[in-house]
């Protein structure tokens, strides 16, 4: 019995030497700051996850000072913690003492793209870093051109999100200027950011040339027929590109079916195997011509319209096996 229970507080002191971790409204604002301060005592800790915590800029401070004892610190989680509205620098601080990053999580805080800029900037030093969730902020003009550079000079990266963002044609092209210049990105996340055309004939561009990229989410981005284009233009000579989701995309029949056409007939190097056009509606005969393309690209899925439970199934299993590595 005794063993046993010195068994069980063993795995206990394990799991809190690992993994720090405070949800949400527990403690609350003061009590949280308290918690905060007793991450020293974990010196060992690789995963620290405060999302959905209301911080202080105090409390953001202890974090920021007791984070460089954190040597192995590995993953850190500050999704919806209100961070946005503070001086920048404390945050950067942050991240500078965390050089053994891979990923980090700074969603829905409402930065804007002043203070974006500045934190994607203290990222450019972070060579570990693997994934980076900058979504549901106000990144613009000024934090596209960051996250660029970001691309340009990242090795390490694997999987960037940064959907439902004030980016605009403009911004993506930036953007895309450094996706250009990367060679190990795996997956990247840009829908709802007003991409449009332009930004959609840009990436297809950075396409031509990317060795890694295996997902690419553009949905509800406003693309039409000149973007799709580009899209297509880029597949033809991408030789990683698998998940291609273009959802709720203001993309015409008439471009659609030269889509599926120049799939069936051509672009016979590229490994796509999804290309989802869900909520997207053509009339019935549009299905005929995907019938006929997957009888002749039998591993490539294009769905449609409304698809059914099953297919939608399907494609969330072959997102989440093509994002396993992130």
């Amino acid at each position: 019995m005794g063993e046993n229970s010195e068994e069980e507080d063993s795995r206990e002191h394990e799991t809190l030497d690992q993994c720090f971790a405070v949800r949400p409204y527990t403690f609350g604002v003061n009590g949280a700051s308290a918690i905060f301060s007793t991450l020293a005592y974990f010196p060992d800790c690789t995963v620290v996850t405060l999302s959905g915590t209301p911080l202080t800029e105090t409390a953001l401070t202890t974090i920021a000072g007791n984070v460089a004892r954190l040597k192995q610190l590995r993953e850190l989680g500050l999704s919806k913690t209100g961070i946005g509205k503070f001086n920048p620098q404390i945050i950067c601080r942050l991240i500078r003492k965390s050089p053994f990053l891979r990923k980090l999580d700074l969603s829905d805080n409402g930065f804007t793209d002043t203070t974006a800029s500045a934190v994607i900037d203290s990222l450019l030093s972070s060579e570990l870093l693997a994934e980076l969730n900058l979504s549901q902020n106000h990144l613009g003009l000024e934090a596209g051109k960051m996250v660029g550079k970001l691309l340009s000079e990242s090795y390490a990266l694997k999987c960037l999100n940064c959907s439902w963002n004030e980016l605009k044609a403009d911004t993506v092209t930036e953007i895309a200027k450094g996706l250009k210049e990367n060679s190990g990105l795996q997956e990247l996340n840009m829908a709802w950011t007003g991409t449009s055309d332009l930004g959609a004939w840009s990436i297809g561009d950075a396409l031509k040339k990317h060795e890694k990229l295996t997902t690419l989410n553009l949905s509800a981005n406003r693309i039409k027929a000149l973007g799709l284009a580009g899209l297509l233009v880029g597949l033809a000579e991408n030789r990683s590109l698998k998940y291609l989701l273009l959802q709720q995309n203001p993309i015409t029949e008439a471009a659609a079916r030269d889509a599926v056409q120049a799939l069936t007939s051509g672009i016979s190097s590229s490994p796509i195997q999804l290309i989802d056009l869900s909520k997207v509606v053509f009339s019935s005969s549009f299905g005929q011509l995907v019938k006929e393309l997957e009888e002749k690209r039998p591993k490539l899925k294009l769905l449609w319209g409304y698809p059914d439970k099953y297919a939608v199934q399907s494609t969330a299993h072959s997102l989440e096996k093509g994002a396993q590595q992130c």
